[in-house]
């Protein structure tokens, strides 16, 4: 597909994109650099204009989305950029060198699942499209008054030291790291770890005090994440 930065597509170029991750001091880093050419221009003004897009979409406020693929993106910050023209041949170049903010590209889409709690023990089983283990976030709304919930993937656990009543709604945002319930932030009241789904099967699970109800709806949402 035609790599776009920001809104800016990269149509009118010929565009060659070199992607190089490496892993140092405990994490990955992603670096890429755009090398692109044109001489379709008529005049020397589209020629200006084009290059001018590019050094605007190119230089805004962080964070930029770059697409090199359907449907996902990377947030990258600016680490260099370099531009010629030639007006007689009304031909130009450029070189984009891209630092990425994260390590991965994420996907345009919240995948989501939703499943009926009927009781303590595990509620669905779900797995991430992505590569990448990714966070994943819920929302619980109670059927009745529900005492000390938890959630579990199966590897992690997070429990909520308070009650939820019938048709409230507990929201655990894993990605922000904060819970709130009915739009408050509860998250003082909240301890253990927050919830990921991976790429494998992922075990969803609930629990709550049996002096309380174990029931409610359970909304699952992500975004997948690849390498």
């Amino acid at each position: 597909m035609t790599p776009t930065l920001g809104g800016f597509a990269l149509e009118q170029w010929r565009a060659a994109v070199t992607e190089k991750q490496r892993y140092e001091k405990g994490r990955w880093q992603r670096h890429i650099v755009i090398r692109g050419a044109a001489d379709t221009f008529e005049t020397s003004a589209q020629l200006t204009e084009a290059l001018d897009a590019l050094a605007g979409a190119a230089l805004a406020p962080e964070p930029v989305l770059l697409r090199l693929r359907p449907e996902r993106s990377v947030a990258v910050r600016l680490r260099g950029f370099e531009r010629t023209r030639n007006d007689d041949a009304i031909a130009g170049a450029f070189t984009l060198e891209l630092e990425g903010l994260t390590p991965w590209e994420e996907g345009d889409d919240i995948q989501t699942h939703e499943e009926a709690v009927v009781g303590n023990g595990a509620v669905c089983e779900i797995a991430s499209g992505g590569s990448l283990i990714t966070p994943l976030s819920l929302t619980f709304t109670a059927s009745g008054l529900v005492l000390l919930p938890q959630f579990s993937d199966g590897m992690r656990t997070l429990s909520y030291a308070g009650m939820i009543p019938d048709g409230a709604a507990l929201d655990v945002d894993s990605v922000a790291r904060k819970v709130f319930l009915n739009g408050a932030d509860v998250s003082s009241q909240a301890s253990g770890e927050f919830l990921e789904i991976a790429p494998q099967p992922t075990t969803v699970s609930f629990a709550a005090d049996e002096d309380g109800a174990q029931a409610g709806a359970l909304a699952l949402r992500w975004r997948e994440r690849w390498l």
